[in-house]
């Protein structure tokens, strides 16, 4: 199983730091645990948040919003 940090997604989906944490904090429901660690510490993604960030990036830019997504 792979591991990302949010550098590696801001690379990946081409967004801001601030995107990779308002739509882990905002989808924290369907990530795994380490993905929203809590304060202080570094956010690690799954292939399987890969998976919830794309879907949440393909919809985002049909324009799509959070209630939508």
């Amino acid at each position: 199983m792979s591991q990302y940090k949010s550098r590696d997604l801001q690379s990946i989906f081409d967004v801001s730091g601030e995107t990779i944490r308002v739509w882990a904090d905002e989808f924290s429901t369907y990530l795994s645990p380490s993905a929203t660690p809590g304060s202080g510490k570094h956010r690690i993604f799954s292939d399987e948040d890969l998976t919830v960030f794309a879907l949440i990036s393909e919809m985002k830019a049909l324009g799509k919003t959070f209630e939508d997504v």
